[in-house]
């Protein structure tokens, strides 16, 4: 389409407030790019989405979604062979956790008829979820700068043995300081 037009209709002020509505990065950067279409099977297959949308969230509820972060930089780390610092295994749990809500909140309940919503069971099947890697990383990383003691056996015996040897220092310190023999 004509780039004037879209200028004269002030096409972008729309797609900015049709980008505010949306809770992730990736819906807000769909938003930003859309483009107007006149292809008639194009626009057809768009309003049959939007359609099953509305009647998804009438029957349903609003789905579970929350702000995720942008995880480009972490997959082109693994590809490159690099491992993720703990921020980057977080993001991931929280995508898998996102995608496991997502998914229970549109087959969990077995009563629920897919039947009106074909083309949107297609993408709530494409969600990876895996629940076992979620919670590994969950139980093994507390925060950004905090690793649990339960990540590994490795890692909970070398704090063990840290915590004996403080206690160790710490007495033979207090000793030596409340000892009647001067050095």
């Amino acid at each position: 389409m004509n780039e004037n037009y879209l200028n004269k209709l002030e096409y972008n002020k729309i797609l900015e407030l049709l980008a505010n509505y949306s809770v992730t990065y990736l819906g807000k950067e769909l938003c930003l790019n859309l483009l107007p279409s006149f292809k008639q099977n194009r626009v057809t297959k768009l309003l049959h989405e939007t359609l099953e949308a509305c009647k998804l969230i009438v029957r349903k509820g609003n789905l579970p979604v929350f702000s995720i972060p942008n995880t480009s930089i972490y997959i082109k780390n693994l590809e490159s062979s690099y491992s993720l610092a703990s921020k980057g295994l977080l993001d991931i749990a929280r995508i898998l956790k996102l995608s496991r809500e997502l998914k229970e909140y549109f087959y969990k309940d077995e009563s629920f008829d897919l039947s009106d919503f074909p083309i949107l069971d297609g993408y709530f099947s494409s969600f990876y979820s895996n629940i076992n890697i979620e919670k590994q990383i969950l139980s093994s990383i507390i925060d950004e700068d905090v690793i649990s003691d339960d990540a590994s056996l490795v890692l909970s015996k070398l704090r063990q043995n840290r915590r004996k040897l403080e206690s160790d220092i710490k007495e033979n310190l207090n000793n030596m300081i409340h000892s009647r023999h001067l050095f």
